[in-house]
């Protein structure tokens, strides 16, 4: 959890800290795509998915939770968020194919895919999360191993 959110803001100041030179109609088209593949609805469904999983992780973390989310509502938000993101978009994709991936999303297919994606990313999330429980044990003896060998 921790580690999405620390990516999350990386990812988001490396954008701030870059100039793109886009045009209105460009960032029109990335604000088209965003709108048209949920992508607000799927990032506060992430949002609050990585802050149940952990609350699920470090239960001590519950009693805070409604903190967190005060925290996150003014730094993290989507509001927050929206026009990096546009950026992001802009600077990855240009105008004509933010178009065209915009007509896929508003396609029979497409819409079915913006409906889902938060879901099957919720599912991936906790997926991983337990995977990663299950094992984390091998983890911690592998690293007390090399702590061990270190000793030496």
């Amino acid at each position: 959890m921790k580690t999405k959110i620390i990516l999350i803001a990386i990812i988001l100041l490396a954008i701030v800290g870059q100039s793109y030179s886009q045009t209105d109609a460009h960032k029109k088209a990335a604000e088209e795509f965003l709108v048209v593949s949920g992508a607000e609805l799927v990032y506060k469904a992430s949002m609050e998915k990585m802050m149940e999983l952990q609350t699920q992780s470090n239960p001590t973390m519950a009693q805070y939770s409604d903190i967190i989310k005060q925290w996150a509502n003014k730094y993290i938000s989507w509001a927050s968020v929206k026009d990096e993101m546009v950026n992001l978009y802009s600077y990855e994709f240009s105008e004509k194919e933010l178009k065209e991936i915009s007509k896929f999303y508003k396609s029979p297919i497409g819409l079915k895919l913006a409906s889902k994606i938060g879901e099957i990313m919720n599912k991936s999330s906790e997926t991983i999360q337990k995977k990663a429980l299950e094992h984390t044990p091998e983890l911690q003896k592998m690293i007390m191993d090399k702590m061990g060998d270190k000793k030496d």
